[in-house]
């Protein structure tokens, strides 16, 4: 039983970061075809949608009136600014570069979580710490030393810290909510606000630039990222988020950038260099380091 406690929140979190690998991958053979703003918007769109039934399971449980501002900051935050910069990422850089650059969001959790006191910041963390901002350093400073190997831009990699950021801030600052409201209320309530935050900006644009004109596997895409990648992803990372800490449920973030180069590699035909292994290999190994958890608190944790 106690295992399970463990068990469960790893699975999902794991599954939910297998979903964004290959998100990763669907966005950036999509956004091609549109712009970054109207498909973060239709990615959200789709998820509220799914979500709103949760409603209906949910106890009638009323937010405080002082948690409706920061719940609303929070959901603005994770499904506004987090899925436009995430695609506009993507939009400038490859599918395997932008999710290695992606994969610092449990270190930047760490360091977040472990300036608030929420969890300690021992010697192997920082090591762990370290070697996966080394990895992704390894990867970006190829454009530098060997512009022909190196294929995207580097302002898609901007992009992308600027989600790492918004995603680890989240990841730590939305912890009290968690632990007073069920995540299946959260998650419709941050949504929500994440859409009304993106609708008036997608209105205006898709007035200039029209409605987009997908095919009928763009627009299974644009289902599945809605879904798979909206909903059902984010839901099982706000719950594993819920039921153990900020760090270990980010600690899984390493499958997001195996999965996305495995699919990009297959998929779109990405050119995966030595470098880009090197710098991979560092993130994995980087991520599965800082979090370890030492036996005593594992034991401490489970009695």
């Amino acid at each position: 039983m106690r295992g399970s406690t463990v068990l469960w929140p790893g699975l999902a979190s794991a599954l939910a970061n297998i979903f964004l690998g290959m998100t990763v991958v669907a966005t950036r053979y999509i956004v091609v075809d549109t712009d970054p703003l109207t498909l973060a918007f239709l990615r959200n769109l789709i998820a509220l949608l799914t979500l709103l039934p949760l409603l209906l399971i949910t106890p009638r449980i009323r937010i405080d009136r002082a948690d409706m501002l920061p719940i609303a900051i929070l959901g603005a935050a994770l499904f506004g600014i987090f899925p436009f910069t995430f695609t506009t990422a993507l939009y400038f850089t490859l599918a395997s570069r932008g999710a290695l650059v992606f994969a610092l969001v449990p270190i930047l959790t760490l360091a977040l979580a472990a300036l608030r006191g929420v969890e300690p910041f021992t010697p192997l963390k920082l090591l762990g710490a370290l070697l996966a901002l080394s990895g992704v350093l390894v990867t970006v400073g190829q454009r530098a030393l060997f512009p022909e190997d190196a294929e995207g831009s580097l302002l898609g990699e901007l992009f992308m810290l600027i989600t790492v950021l918004v995603g680890a801030s989240y990841n730590v600052f939305s912890r009290p909510y968690l632990m007073r409201y069920p995540a299946r209320l959260l998650i419709v309530y941050f949504m929500a606000a994440g859409v009304i935050f993106l609708a008036p900006f997608a209105a205006v644009n898709m007035a200039m630039a029209g409605l987009p004109t997908f095919n009928a596997l763009g627009w299974l895409l644009v289902l599945f990222i809605g879904t798979f990648g909206g909903s059902i992803g984010y839901f099982l990372f706000l719950w594993a988020l819920q039921k153990g800490t900020p760090a270990r449920a980010a600690a899984f973030v390493a499958l997001n950038p195996v999965t996305a180069t495995v699919l990009a590699a297959g998929l779109l035909h990405e050119n995966l260099s030595l470098w880009f292994l090197v710098g991979l290999g560092c993130v994995v190994i980087g991520i599965l380091l800082a979090n370890q958890v030492p036996r005593r608190q594992q034991n401490r944790t489970q009695h």
